[in-house]
């Protein structure tokens, strides 16, 4: 497209790992002979599996979650700022949409159920689901999503640093089936509380058997 001001374009490829073989070709085409004046950002979040081509014409940029201290200092110390930080990950905007969404009951309830989930009775999870998918459109749905993709991701980092391969196998099989029905439930609108129950049950299951019990 022509400019609209004199300057630099930006173009963000957000994210390029979804480019099919024909879509990275032509992307690879314009890397070769690219426009005067324009910068390309790719967003890889699995650069490994890019076109040698394409890695070979970019510079990489390695960017990692910030520190929840310096999320702090980006966010202030606002009423809710601790809630806020640990949903954020690392991303101060996550943590500005957090703020914005207020204190939420259910992510309480889950952060709590995800430091021992595999002790307690199923009826803590199955009210946890309950309240996170009273309001499926909601953030606070979203945000826990996140909590529960990002315990798996943890628990998959964790298994992998230790000895125990069948707790790695097991990490990586709930990856994939949390991953499969958020897709599923987002595609084909399914209800969203099952689909909260089945991933938490898995994790239930998985840390029943690869954690060891509470003294």
């Amino acid at each position: 497209m022509t400019r609209g001001r004199a300057g630099f374009r930006i173009v963000i490829v957000d994210s390029i790992d979804d480019c099919n073989p024909s879509s990275a070709n032509a992307m690879l085409k314009i890397l070769e002979e690219p426009p005067a004046e324009t910068m390309f950002l790719l967003v890889s979040h699995r650069p490994g599996g890019l076109l040698p081509t394409i890695r070979s014409r970019c510079r990489p940029v390695a960017l990692r979650p910030l520190s929840d201290d310096d999320v702090r200092r980006v966010i202030g110390d606002p009423l809710g700022a601790d809630q806020a930080i640990a949903l954020a990950q690392g991303r101060p905007r996550r943590a500005f949409e957090a703020l914005a969404m207020g204190q939420s009951e259910a992510l309480t309830a889950l952060q709590g159920w995800l430091r021992a989930p595999g002790n307690g009775p199923s009826a803590v999870h199955l009210a946890v689901a309950d309240l996170l998918a009273a309001d499926k459109d909601g953030a606070a749905y979203a945000f826990g999503q996140e909590l529960l993709q990002g315990w798996i991701a943890a628990e998959a980092r964790n298994a992998a640093a230790g000895p125990a391969k069948p707790r790695l196998a097991s990490a990586q099989a709930l990856w994939d089936k949390a991953t499969a029905l958020f897709a599923d439930a987002e595609e084909y609108n399914l209800d969203a509380r099952q689909t909260l129950i089945t991933i938490m049950d898995a994790i239930k299951r998985h840390a029943q058997t690869h954690f060891a019990p509470a003294q």
